[in-house]
């Protein structure tokens, strides 16, 4: 399997486009390319001059043949074509197991990173190789030890205080290791930020903070 099979794409573009993009990165359900909340963000972007290419990755079907590793050579791919463009001012989102991968996701193209409710802990003895070629089906979450959690940016956590899937807590203890990473707590909402007034706030903030980072 090449990088990039499973790949589909799009990319959103304001009328007057700025050399600012941000790339969406999924959780493990997908939908990039189709879910109202990705769409949402992606408008208000656009309305401060940002581009989003929005990443459909996985899916249902190919989940037990992606890897992590699969997945880091598609974005290097994807920065590539971005370069191609002419952007060069480049930041990530990725929510849940996606917040997870983009955390520890290194590449110097990347300004700045949100991620949503990630889908980590930290436990030690944890290394890289513990799971980076296991494929998606098989981890739910995954367990890195502190060292391995090296942010190369400024970052922005945005975790809702009722996520059932994935504690608050988590998000908490990662930050205490990341001197240049800050947590944004929403009040009573849950991992996927159904209600409008959190998709309205999480889009906010997470716009505000790359019209400052990039």
């Amino acid at each position: 399997m090449s990088t990039g099979d499973w790949l589909e794409r799009r990319l959103d573009e304001p009328e007057q486009r700025t050399s600012k993009c941000v790339i969406l990165v999924p959780g493990s359900s997908g939908n990039a390319l189709s879910d109202h909340r990705y769409a949402f963000m992606s408008e208000k972007l656009r309305e401060r001059g940002m581009s989003m290419l929005s990443l459909e990755i996985w899916n249902e079907q190919n989940l037990n043949s992606l890897t992590l590793h699969y997945v880091f050579n598609v974005l290097d791919e994807q920065i590539q074509y971005l370069k191609s463009l002419g952007y060069d001012r480049i930041g990530i989102i990725g929510k849940s197991l996606g917040g997870a991968l983009v955390l520890l996701y290194e590449n110097p193209a990347i300004s700045a990173k949100v991620l949503l409710a990630p889908a980590m802990t930290i436990e030690r003895g944890k290394t890289a190789k513990d799971f980076l070629d296991l494929s998606f089906s098989q981890i739910h979450h995954i367990k890195a030890d502190p060292s391995m959690v090296k942010p190369d940016c400024d970052i922005l956590i945005i975790h809702g205080t009722d996520d059932r899937n994935i504690s608050v807590d988590n998000s908490r203890r990662m930050i205490k290791l990341m001197r240049n990473a800050v947590l944004d707590e929403i009040e009573g909402t849950n991992h996927s930020f159904n209600e409008e007034w959190a998709l309205a706030e999480v889009t906010q903030k997470t716009v505000d903070f790359f019209d400052k980072e990039l």
